[in-house]
């Protein structure tokens, strides 16, 4: 005797779902994939229109981002020429320790690309005071006005760098997200209407081939999960 799922309350136990006629169980699977059907068009569109944007808003920050890198590439190059200068020039090495420690450290933080516009300038003016100060006359470094205006030029472009570079970032992160719902989305599509197909062709025909494995554990036999560890089993006895 088959077991009315309509007709019975909400919690039931392994043994009622067991006796749960399949007609029903694939009545209620076609009608939670219809009811996919219906909805899902309809994401897949929304999703598919906010993935449009963002990819267009990714490829403009994308080609802003690249348009100015080189530029930011080859400033941050002119701009640590005048370090380069300063650490070969003879009067560093005539310095008091103190003086060549100090030199030093003012020399790597004006080559390191992530020092400020800022804090460059106020670098540079004390790295070249200190160089003075040792040297009997004054210093004409070659490399410091292009330095100073490679700096200058620097932080006029920097900002609006680092903001492409940021939205590029966002954008790209938001469009990867986007790209893996809409495939899913269509994926559940797809699986949905292959449902659809598979289990009215069941109502029109038999569930007999769904229902083997629960026959033969009706009749005794062992489940289909049994069989499977007995293989496995066997496979691992074989290769002993």
């Amino acid at each position: 005797m088959f077991f009315n799922i309509e007709s019975h309350p909400s919690t039931m136990t392994p043994e009622d779902l067991l006796r749960v006629q399949p007609q029903v169980l694939a009545k209620l699977i076609l009608h939670k994939r219809q009811r996919l059907i219906e909805s899902l068009p309809k994401l897949i569109e929304t999703v598919a229109k906010e993935k449009h944007r963002v990819e267009v808003m990714t490829r403009q920050y994308r080609a802003k981002k690249e348009e100015l890198e080189p530029k930011v590439i080859n400033l941050l190059k002119e701009r640590s020429e005048i370090a380069t200068e300063i650490e070969r020039n003879p009067v560093i090495k005539k310095m008091s320790s103190q003086d060549s420690e100090a030199c030093n450290k003012i020399i790597i933080r004006l080559a390191d690309r992530t020092t400020s516009t800022d804090e460059y300038t106020n670098l540079l003016i004390n790295l070249v005071k200190i160089c003075e100060q040792n040297s009997r006359k004054p210093l004409d470094f070659r490399t410091y006005e292009s330095s100073v205006k490679a700096n200058a030029a620097l932080s006029e472009i920097k900002r609006e760098y680092d903001n492409s570079v940021k939205l590029w970032g966002e954008h790209e992160t938001n469009r990867r997200k986007l790209d893996s719902r809409f495939k899913k989305l269509n994926s559940n599509l797809m699986d949905s209407e292959h449902a659809i197909e598979f289990w009215q062709q069941k109502l029109t025909t038999n569930f007999d081939d769904l229902l083997i494995d629960a026959k033969r554990v009706a009749e005794g036999g062992p489940s289909s999960r049994q069989i499977r560890r007995d293989s496995r089993m066997a496979r691992k006895g074989k290769g002993a």
